[in-house]
């Protein structure tokens, strides 16, 4: 029925069972397989990893026809032509892209076969399709296509320029130029696209290109930014004494070979970034989808009552260090109230110490922070005993001669049951009834007046209540702190009890009420009189809740909206227990009842609940494994290997670019000590100018990644199921993660380019001068 319940409300799929207990995980595995998320979450990381290989490609190529530009010169001094010079310059490029071609098709395929047997399902076909092959066409002809504007740009090159040993650098041509432009302006336009989107939508093609046209157009910035800053330091250092601040500067804007090291590095950290923080934001919903779901590390559906329940957990764990009580409780509709939104009671004071809460859920509120605005505000009235005393001045006039009092009780076993004490006659009096179930202790919850059993009458006047005893002992509570008028559950009700005053250790309550129509009750204040509840992000937010009983009682918003709540998701209404049974009734509406458990819970504790017939709970870490295993998690998982390549290849491609310069280098080095320049200002000039190449290369990269994935989180659905029952995916830039990446990377690259000056020191010799010169 309560299921049922859920569908009428939510709209949610039908036909759902109670026993398969994944409704939500199969509701969001067909969903985000209709929707191809995972082929989106792929695609965008294979483009980089290809866009990253082209730009080392262009950029190998570049180092190696620079080396080569001898060996050019002395052609076109031979006599050969233009063909026969792009013949030369070609032939290299296209012999390794015949050699790399099928090498690349047959592990591409093997390693496709490998992760589709540990990932996806067992003995999974994986063919070689025409798609794979027009992708290794595409591939193989943009490689030749970045390899012949290379050689292009070498045979183009006069004579003069060839023979000459030092390349000057030259002008941009007016192509390059309106490439940039066309870049920035793209990844400009493809920003603003995806930051304007209002809801969460399907990825399309700009946020697919988004990370990789940030990471192009950061890197050519970057790029010119450094070379207009190095132009700056080249005039500021050379009016200091510090030759090896001088060097840096010169090496950075005159030799362009190790600026162009900072395109690749800046989109293979653009890449990781993007990828590494999608993967957690991913992840984080999923954790958040599985508390949505269980609502704690363990959790037992019970056919318990959730008073017996609370009762239950009470009785097993005292102290509330293990266990909790919740539930899902459905009110009935009826002609009197029009609000039949689904409420979920929590034992608001255990809520921070067994249930899940991810912080995502209440930002800058932790769960004790909830449990404080929702649950009472000081302990409550409890007793133990067999009897129960109470003393009454009754100066009240009503339908019924002597008035009558019912103490309503939730006692040891979490039965909630009213204890009638014997009708009190006009004036003072005191009546005694034994009691049963309170040997531990009883909790007060109202206390009720009017004829006998406390019927509701007509009455007016006062009521004092002297004193109240468990088997002698003075209820502490009841006559040692304020009380307050306890409303109706019934809607058209009068409130009869006027006013409750604390006076000299004595309840003195005020009753007017001239209709039977009317309640007359009192409760302690250790919870307010308007119920505090913590909406969800989607719930209409109400003034008055059903109380199940063909009324309505006050409730107020505790704090800002929550992204997610236990089992309703954004669409939720949390209150506490003891607030809602002091409000409302279970009598009249249908409940699902859960205990929640942490992970470390006594085994002695889960064995007094397998005594009780609750033995196989949902686990949390359940849940999230089977949410870990659906296409997009698995897409994100490809995500992060292709993300690993790219940064290897980035590596190889920077080592394999300072090898091709080191002999260049070394020459410079050498005629820098030839004129008296220290070892020392040599090498400190090559780490200096490594550090500022590639730390802006490192900075610009995690900047850029981390816009990229914090718009793409915030505007695209990436693998959460349009349901009011599931919390969405939460944009956020882990700050602390970004700024240990940067560090990171930029001590590696600190390292390596203390390595690569030490190697280009160590080698400088006045030997490798005249080796050149002849």
């Amino acid at each position: 029925r309560a299921i049922t319940k859920a569908n009428e409300h939510d709209g949610l799929l039908t036909g759902l069972s109670l026993e398969s207990g994944n409704t939500l995980t199969d509701t969001a595995h067909q969903l985000i397989d209709r929707r191809g998320v995972s082929r989106s979450t792929v695609e965008p990381a294979v483009l980089s990893l290809i866009l990253v290989a082209l730009v080392l490609l262009s950029r190998l190529l570049s180092a190696a026809m620079t080396l080569r530009r001898g060996e050019l010169a002395l052609a076109s001094l031979r006599g050969y032509g233009r063909k026969q010079l792009w013949f030369l310059g070609m032939l290299e490029p296209l012999v390794v892209l015949v050699v790399a071609t099928p090498l690349g098709v047959v592990l591409g395929y093997l390693s496709a076969r490998v992760l589709a047997r540990r990932w996806l399902v067992p003995d999974l076909p994986v063919p070689f399709i025409l798609a794979s092959a027009l992708a290794v066409v595409g591939v193989v002809v943009v490689t030749a296509l970045v390899a012949a504007v290379v050689v292009r740009d070498a045979v183009s090159e006069p004579l003069s320029s060839q023979i000459a040993g030092v390349r000057r650098p030259a002008k941009a041509g007016r192509a390059v130029i309106i490439l940039r432009l066309a870049l920035v302006a793209l990844a400009a336009a493809a920003l603003v696209t995806a930051a304007s989107r209002n809801h969460p939508a399907k990825p399309d093609a700009t946020d697919l290109a988004l990370p990789i046209l940030l990471a192009v157009a950061s890197g050519l910035l970057v790029g010119l930014l450094v070379l207009g800053i190095a132009g700056l330091w080249v005039r500021w250092s050379s009016r200091r004494r510090a030759l090896s601040s001088y060097v840096a500067a010169r090496t950075v804007r005159r030799r362009r070979e190790g600026t162009m090291v900072i395109l690749p590095v800046t989109a293979a950290l653009t890449v990781a970034v993007f990828a590494v923080g999608v993967s957690l934001a991913a992840s984080t919903w999923r954790a958040s989808a599985a508390a949505t779901q269980v609502g704690a590390p363990l959790s037992f559906s019970t056919q318990l009552s959730l008073p017996r329940a609370v009762g239950l957990t009470h009785e097993l764990d005292p102290k509330g260090q293990w266990l909790m009580a919740a539930a899902q409780d459905f009110p009935n509709a009826d002609e009197a109230t029009s609000v039949l939104q689904p409420r979920v009671i929590v034992d608001a004071p255990r809520l921070a110490r067994v249930a899940s809460w991810p912080a995502q859920w209440t930002p800058g509120r932790s769960a004790g922070d909830i449990a404080r605005e929702l649950g009472p505000r000081r302990p409550p009235v409890t007793f133990s005993g067999t009897s129960l005393t109470m003393s009454i001045d009754n100066q009240v006039v009503g339908d019924f001669s002597e008035l009558g009092v019912a103490v309503r009780v939730l006692d040891d076993t979490g039965d909630l049951r009213d204890l009638n004490l014997r009708p009190f006659p006009h004036g003072k009096s005191t009546r005694t009834t034994p009691i049963k179930g309170c040997e531990h202790g009883c909790q007060i919850e109202t206390i009720s007046f009017g004829g006998p059993s406390a019927l509701v009458e007509a009455m007016h006047g006062q009521a004092t209540i002297e004193s109240i005893t468990a088997d002698g002992t003075p209820v502490r509570g009841v006559l040692d702190g304020p009380w307050r008028p306890q409303a109706p559950m019934i809607i058209n009700t009068k409130q009869a009890v006027e006013q409750v005053v604390l006076r000299q250790g004595r309840q003195v309550i005020t009753f007017r009420s001239n209709t039977p129509e009317s309640y007359a009750g009192i409760g302690p204040t250790d919870v307010p009189a308007v119920v505090p509840v913590l909406y969800g992000r989607l719930a209409a937010e109400h003034h008055q809740l059903p109380t199940g009983a063909s009324g309505l009682f006050k409730v107020a918003p505790a704090g800002a909206a929550a992204e997610s709540l236990p089992f309703r998701g954004p669409s939720g209404t949390l209150i506490d227990f003891t607030a809602f049974v002091r409000s409302a009734s279970l009598d009249n509406s249908d409940t699902l009842v859960y205990i929640w458990a942490r992970n470390d819970t006594p085994q002695a504790i889960l064995d007094a609940l397998s005594a009780r017939g609750l033995s196989h709970p949902t686990s949390e870490v359940q849940t999230k494994h089977v949410l870990d295993q659906d296409a997009f998690a698995l897409a994100l998982r490809l995500y992060v290997v292709i993300t690993a390549l790219v940064i290897l290849l980035a590596l190889a491609g920077l080592a394999a670019n300072l090898a091709v310069q080191l002999p260049a280098r070394r020459r410079d080095a050498a005629s820098l000590r030839v004129v008296g320049v220290k070892r020392r200002a040599v090498m400190v000039g090559v780490v200096a100018e490594f550090v500022v190449v590639l730390g802006a290369a490192a900075l610009a990269g995690v900047a850029a990644g981390g816009i990229a994935q914090y718009v793409v989180v915030r505007t695209v659905t990436l693998g959460f199921v349009d349901s009011s029952l599931v919390p969405r995916v939460v944009p956020s830039f882990d700050v602390g993660s970004a700024v240990t990446l940067s560090a990171v990377v930029l001590v590696l690259l600190v390292v390596a380019a203390a390595g690569f000056a030490f190697l280009t020191v160590r080698g400088a010799r006045t030997s490798s001068l005249r080796e050149n010169a002849r």
